[in-house]
């Protein structure tokens, strides 16, 4: 099982040392995953409202200090999304772009004064990251013989400038 304990920036102390706090771990990572699924439109309600009772009753009838045990949870599972080795290059694109979505994501559901200087932010980090990632699939696909790009241009077939 991963350690848990081991916090790059986290908030709390991170110290989750007992087999209750990587129960609530783990209760912690299945309600996140849950619901992340439930907001992408594939979930279901009723797996998100279980996963997140089990987590707080564990948290509650074992005194597992939670914000301790998220904060290790959300360190653990940015590892494993920011972790690059042995994947793929078109694995890697796909993982570096998903910080900027998430990030993009999260200032649309914002409601306050800023949310929407942030959600431009955001948009703009989004795009540009978009943009590296099609021209590294473009470099790699030079490198192979031949061109992302071309197979791009096809699906949209031929191009007829606007008459002026």
């Amino acid at each position: 099982m991963t350690d848990l304990r081991v916090i790059e920036g986290g908030g709390g102390d991170g110290n989750i040392e007992t087999v209750h706090d990587r129960i609530a771990a783990a209760n912690f990572h299945s309600f996140s995953r849950e619901f992340l699924r439930l907001l992408a439109g594939g979930g279901d309600a009723h797996a998100v409202g279980m996963s997140m009772v089990q987590f707080i009753d564990h948290c509650a009838d074992h005194e597992v200090r939670f914000v301790d045990v998220i904060d290790a949870a959300v360190a653990d599972m940015r590892r494993q999304i920011c972790d690059m080795s042995g994947k793929e290059p078109h694995v890697v694109e796909e993982m570096m772009a998903l910080e900027p979505a998430l990030r993009l994501i999260t200032e649309y559901l914002a409601d306050d004064n800023a949310a929407a200087a942030r959600r431009s932010k955001r948009s703009r980090e989004f795009r540009e990251r978009i943009d590296q990632t099609i021209l590294s699939s473009e470099r790699r696909s030079r490198e192979a013989g031949w061109s992302h790009l071309e197979n791009l241009s096809k699906r949209l077939g031929k191009w007829k400038p606007p008459k002026k």
